[in-house]
């Protein structure tokens, strides 16, 4: 018996789903306004597989329809223009792992509106991207171990032989000691004998169980 398929991952390669867009928000304002709308994380990235990456909310300009459509050139007409400003991205939240594959988001605010047919707002206000891919290490190492002989199985037939059987109780992990090539299945000799008289006999009597009842008859 020997090791096999120890370099396979069990779990499978997985790629990162995000949902589809939601409806657009209502317009901030009845001219030149913002609506956003926004998405999720369907299902994580893991192993091997394509990671979360992209805009999880977005802006958009709109007018009193809040449509996104309307001429702002047409609101406070005569006016300066005044174009959209963003804020500075925020830090990257904590990792979702510390090893072996995660995610983490940032995001940022509109701090000025657009206004009288300025440059609208069209940046991602929130992101998400993998962190800590790296393979764990520095885990407990688990050696491998092997399970006792099981009892050994009826005979064959009269003169036969019987057999017994081990297996392996825990796999090596995290650069654990890896189990030597073992005897999986012994056979051996049945101590029955053909043509040889036998009786029968008792086994000595076991303890007394518990009485039934405390009190009257049990």
């Amino acid at each position: 018996e020997r090791f096999c398929n120890v370099a396979v991952p069990c779990a499978p390669d997985v790629d990162c789903r995000l949902s589809a867009w939601g409806d657009w928000g209502t317009c901030s304002a009845s001219c030149d306004g913002v609506k956003q709308r926004s998405r999720q994380v369907e299902r994580y990235g893991r192993g091997g597989g394509a990671w979360c990456r992209g805009a999880l909310e977005e802006t958009w300009p709109c007018n009193e329809d809040g449509s996104g459509d309307g001429d702002q050139s047409k609101c406070g007409a005569g006016e300066e223009a005044v174009d959209c400003k963003v804020s500075d991205w925020l830090d990257w939240s904590a990792c979702s792992a510390a090893c072996g594959g995660g995610q983490h988001t940032r995001s940022r605010n509109v701090l000025l509106h657009p206004t009288h047919g300025g440059r609208r707002c069209e940046e991602a206000m929130s992101e998400i991207r993998e962190c800590a891919r790296e393979p764990c290490i520095g885990s407990i190492p688990v050696d491998c171990e092997l399970g006792d002989w099981e009892d050994w199985g009826a005979c064959g037939k009269c003169s036969g032989e019987r057999r017994r059987f081990r297996s392996i109780l825990k796999f090596a992990e995290n650069g654990g000691v890896n189990c030597d090539p073992f005897d999986a299945e012994q056979a051996a000799d049945c101590p029955r004998k053909c043509h040889e008289r036998t009786y029968c006999t008792w086994s000595s009597w076991e303890d007394w169980s518990t009485c039934s009842a405390t009190c009257g008859e049990g």
